[in-house]
């Protein structure tokens, strides 16, 4: 392989490695369980680090919460959010199960949580979070279920979603609300995107609930596969063969369209992802280096377009990190709702 337009790591980094300003990919099951300190209120309760934002403190995790747990949780220091794998979760009496959510904005009481057969959930954690008044910033429980289900691209029939983090704007120009958006989101089999694309607002991420997920340069996602991808990096194409289900985030608004740009091979390359899979198995995760679809990037077509002057893995736009920075400068008092 000449080289990665996106950079993905093959295996765990490090938990000091594991930041947002970098491409990872792994499988969320492969990272050892730690206690990770700015995540108050487990106590020792170790979590799977995934992915951690130095500049704004943010980071998602995975976290497994013993059978007949008890908890109370002061949301001060960030807005809190749970997305339930497995098992059971109780907030202040509303009970979720597998898909249910639950969101403790920064600022509201102390909270009780408890979990009467366990569970294993994803864990966010985010400090000045952007959110609207009331009923926005209050606590709230759903199953992912019970959500409107919503047309990710406009007269299309191949992509949908679920929102959880509310308000959840699309089809303005632009996905998501003040905070950026986390979404339940589903491809139908055979979906395919030749095409690289590049967020210029926001950094995104995703966990894959179910099916298959290809990316170039990261490979074919399987259920429990962890991506996170930093604001303004080119990245995709992108196709499943049996659908994929995941869980979907950004820390920011994303324009919509996005920004597309031509993958020299892209239509062969999806082509053959669709036609080389197995039906009627479990998807298996596949790192990209071992997929005989990395020595196409030998081909001259690949090597012309990436030695190119005009090629950036970047988009730059806003340049690497602004927007991000100017974000964590954002503050939240701890003793009010009020900025």
């Amino acid at each position: 392989m000449i080289g990665s337009t996106s950079g993905a790591q093959a295996t765990v980094l490090p938990v000091t490695e594991r930041i947002r300003s970098r491409c990872l990919s792994f499988s969320a099951w492969d990272v050892e369980p730690e206690a990770v300190e700015h995540l108050s209120g487990f106590g020792d309760l170790p979590v799977r680090l995934l992915s951690r934002d130095p500049l704004t403190g943010s980071a998602t995790s995975v976290v497994e919460l013993p059978p007949q747990w008890r908890q109370g949780l002061q949301p001060d220091e960030a807005t809190i959010e749970f997305f339930v794998l497995k098992g059971d979760l109780t907030v202040e009496g509303n009970t979720v199960g597998a898909g249910g959510y639950a969101h403790l904005p920064q600022g509201t009481p102390r909270t009780r949580l408890q979990s009467d057969s366990g569970a294993t959930a994803l864990y966010f954690w985010n400090p000045n979070l952007p959110s609207f008044p009331p009923p926005f910033h209050q606590i709230r429980v759903t199953k992912a279920w019970n959500e409107p289900i919503r047309n990710r691209i406009p007269g299309s029939y191949q992509s949908f979603f679920r929102s959880l983090r509310l308000p959840d704007f699309t089809g303005e120009g632009f996905d998501g609300g003040p905070g950026g958006f986390l979404r339940m989101a589903w491809m139908s089999p055979g979906f395919v995107s030749p095409y690289q694309h590049v967020h210029h607002e926001s950094w995104e991420e995703c966990f894959v609930l179910g099916g298959d997920l290809f990316n170039a340069d990261i490979g074919i996602s399987a259920p429990g596969s962890y991506i996170s991808i930093p604001q303004e990096m080119w990245h995709g194409m992108v196709a499943t063969q049996q659908g994929a289900l995941i869980i979907s985030h950004s820390n920011a608004p994303m324009t919509f369209p996005w920004t597309m740009r031509d993958y020299p091979l892209g239509r062969e390359i999806v082509e053959n992802v669709l036609d080389s899979l197995s039906l009627g198995r479990p998807p298996e995760r596949q790192n990209w280096s071992e997929m005989a679809l990395a020595r196409w990037q030998e081909r001259p077509e690949f090597r012309t377009w990436y030695s190119n002057p005009d090629y950036s893995a970047w988009g730059n736009e806003e340049r690497k990190e602004v927007s991000w920075r100017f974000r964590a400068s954002w503050r939240r008092s701890t003793s009010s709702t009020a900025w």
